[in-house]
């Protein structure tokens, strides 16, 4: 069977520096499977609708299925897909990723054929009629890499000025000379649930092996001369005794790298170990200076750790990147300014996301009904998902007056805080 995987655009107004790892893994498993895949690419290759549609009206007779996958932001182009393939094919279309996940009953309603939901190799192995399963996260070979024009993604910085993300400050001053970055995921899932996210592998928390990580990492050095990896898991320092062995290891690579944590993870020796073989940048997820928040959030952090955690990374030599959440349900100036002080007191500037209730997680569920009412129905809301830094919904008691203006507020009290 010929097969064609079709990533779709996101966040266009940066470069792509993302490689889209799920279609990479579900493409590997395909051709284990012995089946033709190829990918398109259309957030690498940012072409624009109509030449989207005049090459899939070109090659769409040589396909025998089609796969189509995105984040939920991407629901709006995944629709148009769909009725775009529909129009001159009786082949399958197959949805997977996070868009799917949580609003797949409606695109079978606008056409898909079948929904994949989380991890999708042995799904869509069986979907395809074949008996190769994986029983462990270790048995999936690594993402078909040379499927994606990697002299697009290579070149492109994953995190800090030049990102055009999240990250977009100053960084470490190790980093300024990378060339060439890739960016991997050691694990799937998370064992916490912070009520603002939506994780595409739930609470199942599944960390690669220390040795099969390094066998990719090596793998990628040898053929696209990387210098840099951003491990872009959701949280990937749980185990400490993995951190340990990995950082071990990693030493002898000759690589700079960067990832998420949790600041309640991490201490003085996983610091040093982790800055030892080659790290550079940290992202933590604070998201307020206001415990009253945090515990709202079913963050399952403190302030004091957030604080400690920021010191004791900057003392290692390791950047910390910050993150935060604004309008979260019980916002207010109290904890506003509880968040300017933290960010003060540690001289931090850091990126500010509005609440966003992203379906899946606690924050819809749990406002699901106003959320429906206000903004016309969950097809319209989730139509007007975009980037977390763009407003789509206040949550809070607050009149959207003032909650603008605590906005604001929080923007110019942390204006004069330096890194």
């Amino acid at each position: 069977m010929r097969i064609l995987l079709i990533n779709c655009p996101v966040r266009e107004s940066a470069k792509p520096n993302l490689v889209p790892l799920g279609v990479g893994y579900i493409a590997s498993a395909l051709r284990e499977a012995k089946h033709e895949v190829d990918i398109l690419d259309i957030n690498a290759l940012r072409w624009n609708k109509d030449r989207v549609e005049y090459w899939l009206r070109m090659v769409h007779k040589d396909f025998d299925m089609f796969g189509i996958s995105g984040i939920i932001t991407t629901y709006a182009y995944q629709k148009w897909l769909i009725y775009l393939i529909k129009s001159m094919s009786f082949r399958p279309i197959v949805c997977g990723g996070g868009c799917a996940s949580v609003a797949g009953d409606l695109l079978l309603e606008h056409g898909a054929n079948k929904i994949i939901k989380g991890a999708g190799e042995n799904e869509m192995l069986e979907y395809v009629g074949s008996n190769l399963r994986y029983n462990n996260i270790d048995e999936i070979p690594f993402p078909a890499w040379r499927g994606f024009d990697m002299s697009t993604y290579l070149p492109n910085a994953i995190w800090g000025a030049d990102s055009g993300n999240s990250s977009n400050v100053a960084i470490h001053e190790d980093m300024k000379g990378i060339r060439r970055s890739v960016n991997v995921v050691t694990s799937r899932g998370c064992p916490f649930k912070c009520h603002f996210c939506y994780d595409l592998f739930g609470q199942v928390y599944q960390q690669r092996s220390v040795e099969n990580v390094i066998a990719e990492l090596v793998e990628l050095k040898n053929k696209y001369i990387i210098d840099f990896v951003g491990f872009v898991d959701d949280n990937m320092f749980v185990s400490k005794k993995w951190v340990l062995k990995f950082c071990a290891q990693m030493k002898e690579l000759n690589l700079l790298w960067g990832c998420h944590a949790r600041v309640n993870e991490v201490d003085e020796e996983i610091l040093s170990a982790a800055f030892d073989s080659g790290c550079r940048w940290i992202g933590y997820g604070i998201e307020s200076g206001s415990q009253k928040m945090l515990n709202l959030m079913n963050k399952k952090a403190s302030v004091d750790q957030g604080q400690k955690a920021i010191e004791m990374t900057r003392d290692a030599g390791i950047y910390p990147n910050t993150s935060f959440i604004y309008g979260f349900p019980g916002e207010s100036k109290s904890t506003v300014d509880e968040t300017i002080s933290f960010c003060n007191s540690l001289r931090i500037k850091p990126s500010f996301f509005f609440a966003i209730p992203y379906p899946g997680s606690e924050l819809f569920k749990s406002n699901s009904l106003k959320i429906v009412l206000r903004m016309g129905g969950f097809e319209r809301f989730i139509e007007q998902l975009g980037d977390a830094k763009d407003f789509v919904i206040n949550l809070t008691d607050m009149p959207d007056t003032k909650f603008f203006k605590m906005k604001e507020h929080l923007n110019k009290g942390v204006n004069q805080c330096t890194h």
